[in-house]
C-alpha cells in the first residue's frame, strides 16, 4: 500500500508541475503569436499619395456604354491651368480627363462604376479611391428614366458613403461636374460642404443625403426627392420685363432660371420630384420652401410678398420656424384626410414703401400678407405633389398609425391614395421683430413741410 501510495503521490506532483508549466506557457505563446502577427507589417497597405480620392460623382447617361461616370480628382499639385485629355480604347469604354485649376475631371463610358475604375486606373497613376466622395450628380435626363440601376450599382460598395449628397443636374451631369469649381475656396471639398449647408440658411432647395434618398426609395410612407441643381449662364442682358417680374413677384426661381451674373457658373434651386425611381417633376425656390416646413427641415429664409398696400412695391422677412408642425392623419371611408398647421415668426428685413407697419393696427395687415401668400403656396404645392404622385411631404408617416398592422398598412398602398387625400392646411404667423427702425415716417417734400 505505501509503494502505490507513493506512486499515487508522485503521479498528481507531476501532472500538477505540468499544468502550472502549461498555464505560464499559453500567456507566452500567446505574446509569440502577437509579436509575429506585428512582424508581417502592413503588406497590402497603400499611403496617401497612392491614392487618388474623388470629391463628386456625375452620372449620365452613356453613349458607347450604359452610363457615363464623371469623377472630379484634386491635383495634389497646387492651382494650373491648362488641359490634358487621356483616352482609353476599348470595345465600350471611353475615358476622357479634362484639367482645370487644381482638380481634374475624368468621364468614362462603361456598364457599372467599378467597371469604369478599373478603367480609369489604366490611365492615372493612382488608385481612385471614393472614400472622401462628397456629391454624386445624376443628370435630369436619367433621372426621368430611372434612377434604380444607378443606386444599385453603387450602394453596395464599402467606399461610397451613404452621407453623401443626392443631386439631380438639370442638362448633362458631366458638365455640371466640371463647373464644379471652388470660387471664394481653395479646397473642394470646402466648397462642397458649405454649398450643401446653404440650405439651412436659405431653404432653397432641398438637401438629401444618397441614404435618405434609398430609404425613401424603398419606403411605403413617402416618395423621394432631393436638390435640384444648374449651370446658370445668365449675362445680365434685357429680358422680357413683364415675364421678370411676375417671376420676382412669385418667389418662383427654378434651377438655372435665377438672374445672377458673375460668380460661380452653377447652382442650386429647387427640388426633384419622383414617383418611384423616376423623376416625375420639381419645385421652385417658395415650393421648396413650404415642403420643408411641413418636413419640419425648414429652417430659416428671405421671403418677399407685395406690399399690401402698394402692389408694385415690396416687403422681405427673414422667416423662422416657431414650433414643430401639427399633422394629423386619419382615413374616412377609405380616403386620407389630412391637417397640417404650421407655426411661423418672422423678422422684417426689408420695406420698400413709407407704410408704418410698426403699429398695432397696421401690423396684422402685414402678417395676414405674409400668412395669405404662405397658404396659398402650400395648398399649391400639395395639389402639385398630389397631381405628380408624390407624397415629399413624408404624410405616409402620420397616416400609417391609423392601421394596426404593418401587412394591413402594405395593403393599403398609401402612394397610391395620397392624390385622394383631403388636406386642408393653417399657418400662423407671427411679426416677432420690425428690424431697427421702430416708427416709418413718410418723406415730407418741401411744400408738405411749409404746410
Amino acid at each position: 500500500m505505501g509503494t502505490a501510495d507513493q506512486k499515487r503521490r508522485v503521479q498528481s506532483r507531476a501532472c500538477a508541475g505540468a499544468l502550472y508549466l502549461l498555464t505560464k506557457a499559453i500567456p507566452v505563446l500567446l505574446a509569440c503569436c502577437l509579436a509575429c502577427a506585428s512582424l508581417c507589417a502592413c503588406y497590402d497597405a497603400k499611403e496617401i499619395d497612392n491614392w487618388a480620392y474623388v470629391y463628386a460623382i456625375g452620372v449620365d447617361k452613356g453613349v458607347a456604354d450604359a452610363f457615363r461616370f464623371t469623377v472630379q480628382i484634386p491635383t495634389a499639385k497646387g492651382s494650373q491651368s491648362g488641359s490634358n485629355d487621356h483616352t482609353a480604347s476599348g470595345s465600350q469604354n471611353t475615358s476622357v480627363g479634362t484639367q482645370k485649376e487644381n482638380f481634374v475631371v475624368i468621364t468614362v463610358d462603361c456598364p457599372t462604376l467599378y467597371a469604369g475604375v478599373n478603367m480609369v486606373n489604366t490611365s492615372v497613376s493612382r488608385t481612385l479611391n471614393y472614400m472622401h466622395a462628397k456629391i454624386v450628380v445624376i443628370s435630369e435626363e436619367l433621372a426621368k428614366e430611372g434612377v434604380s440601376t444607378v443606386i444599385n450599382s453603387i450602394r453596395r460598395a464599402r467606399e461610397i458613403r451613404r452621407t453623401m449628397h443626392m443631386v439631380v443636374a438639370k442638362g448633362e451631369a458631366s458638365k455640371f461636374i466640371k463647373e464644379f469649381s471652388p470660387m471664394l475656396e481653395a479646397s473642394i471639398p470646402k466648397v462642397q460642404e458649405s454649398m450643401m449647408d446653404q440650405e439651412k440658411g436659405t431653404g432653397l432647395f432641398d438637401e438629401i443625403t444618397l441614404g435618405c434618398f434609398i430609404n425613401d426609395l424603398k419606403s411605403t410612407k413617402s416618395q423621394p426627392s432631393c436638390a435640384l441643381a444648374a449651370l446658370n449662364h445668365y449675362t445680365g442682358e434685357k429680358t422680357d420685363a413683364l415675364a421678370l417680374k411676375q417671376v420676382r413677384e412669385s418667389g418662383d426661381y427654378y434651377a438655372g432660371e435665377a438672374p445672377i451674373s458673375g460668380g460661380n457658373a452653377f447652382e442650386f434651386l429647387g427640388t426633384a420630384l419622383f414617383n418611384g425611381d423616376k423623376m416625375v417633376g420639381e419645385l421652385g425656390a417658395d415650393e421648396t420652401r413650404v415642403m420643408l416646413m411641413v418636413k419640419n427641415d425648414f429652417q430659416t429664409g428671405a421671403i418677399t410678398i407685395q406690399d399690401p398696400t402698394y402692389e408694385d412695391l415690396f416687403v422681405t422677412a427673414m422667416v423662422m420656424v416657431h414650433r414643430s408642425p401639427e399633422i394629423k392623419a386619419s382615413i374616412v371611408d377609405g380616403k386620407p384626410v389630412i391637417r397640417v398647421r404650421l407655426y411661423l415668426e418672422a423678422d422684417l428685413v426689408s420695406l420698400q414703401s413709407d407704410v408704418n407697419y410698426e403699429t398695432e393696427s397696421l401690423k396684422p395687415i402685414l402678417e395676414e400678407a405674409f400668412r395669405s401668400y404662405l397658404t396659398e403656396k402650400l395648398d399649391h404645392t400639395i395639389s402639385k405633389c398630389q397631381a405628380l404622385d408624390c407624397d415629399a411631404f413624408g404624410f405616409g408617416t402620420k397616416a400609417a398609425r391609423n392601421f394596426p398592422t404593418i401587412q394591413s398598412w402594405e395593403d393599403y398602398n398609401w402612394n397610391t391614395h395620397f392624390k385622394e387625400a383631403q388636406v386642408t392646411t393653417d399657418i400662423e404667423f407671427t411679426l416677432r421683430r420690425m428690424g431697427t427702425v421702430m416708427r416709418t415716417n413718410p418723406v415730407k417734400t418741401v411744400e408738405e413741410q411749409d404746410e
